[in-house]
C-alpha cells in the first residue's frame, strides 16, 4: 500500500508542482513517509525470515544433542552462535517494525484529513467559478445590447476566380444589409466599394439606402 501511494505520487508529480508552498511540503512528506513505512517493512520481513530460520536452527541444535548426535563441546558453542543471531534478529525485527508502524500510521492519517479537507472544500471554488463565469455572461450580454456592433467584415465562400481559388472580404452593415467589397488600394490600403443588392423579389435595392 505504502509502495502504490508513493508509485502513484511520482507518477502524478507535475501536477504536484503548481502547488503552493504548504501544498508542496505536505506532498513531500506523505511521500517520505510512505517511502520510509516501505523500507523499515522490507528490513522487518528480512530480519521476520532471520528469526524463523534462526528458530528453525535452534530446535535442530536441540534435536541433535538430545540424540547425542553432536559433541558436548560443538553443541555449546553453536548454541551460543544460533541464540545470539536470533536475539540480534528479534532485536532488529522489533525496531523496523515499529519505524514501519511510526512511518505508515501518520502517512495514513494525514492522507484522510487532507482528502476530507479536499472533499468538503471542493464546492467553494466551483461555486464561485460558477459565479464568476455567470457575471462575465451578464456582463457580455449587457455590452451588447449597450454598445451592438453593427458593421462586420465577412468573407464569402471560396470559389473559383480567374486568379484562381480565392475568397472575397466584405463589410456588412447588419442594421440595414448594406454590403461593401473590399480591393486592394496602393500603399498596401484597402478600399471599401458598395456592392449593387439584389432583394427577394429579384429587383436591385437602392444603394443610397
Amino acid at each position: 500500500m505504502s509502495a502504490a501511494a508513493a508509485g502513484g505520487a511520482f507518477l502524478h508529480y507535475e501536477q504536484a508542482r503548481g502547488l503552493s508552498l504548504i501544498a508542496k511540503s505536505t506532498f513531500l512528506l506523505l511521500v517520505l513517509l510512505f517511502l520510509v513505512a516501505v523500507w523499515s517493512g522490507v528490513n522487518c520481513l528480512f530480519w521476520l525470515f532471520a528469526k524463523v530460520s534462526g528458530e528453525e536452527k535452534l530446535k535442530k541444535l536441540e534435536e541433535d544433542h538430545a540424540q547425542d548426535r553432536i559433541a558436548v563441546a560443538d553443541y555449546a558453542l553453536k548454541q551460543i552462535e544460533t541464540q545470539t543471531d536470533l536475539d540480534k534478529a528479534k532485536s532488529w525485527r522489533t525496531g523496523y517494525h515499529y519505524i514501519m508502524l511510526w512511518a505508515f500510521a501518520p502517512a495514513v492519517l494525514l492522507s484522510v484529513v487532507l482528502l476530507a479537507f479536499g472533499t468538503f472544500s471542493a464546492t467553494g471554488p466551483v461555486e464561485k467559478k460558477e459565479q464568476s463565469t455567470l457575471e462575465d455572461r451578464l456582463v457580455n450580454q449587457t455590452r451588447s445590447k449597450t454598445w451592438p456592433t453593427r458593421f462586420v467584415v465577412v468573407q464569402s465562400a471560396i470559389h473559383q476566380t480567374v486568379h484562381g481559388k480565392e475568397a472575397h472580404t466584405f463589410l456588412l452593415d447588419q442594421e440595414k444589409g448594406a454590403l461593401w467589397i473590399m480591393t486592394c488600394a496602393k500603399h498596401g490600403t484597402v478600399e471599401f466599394h458598395r456592392v449593387q443588392t439584389i432583394n427577394m423579389s429579384g429587383d436591385p435595392e437602392d444603394p443610397s439606402k
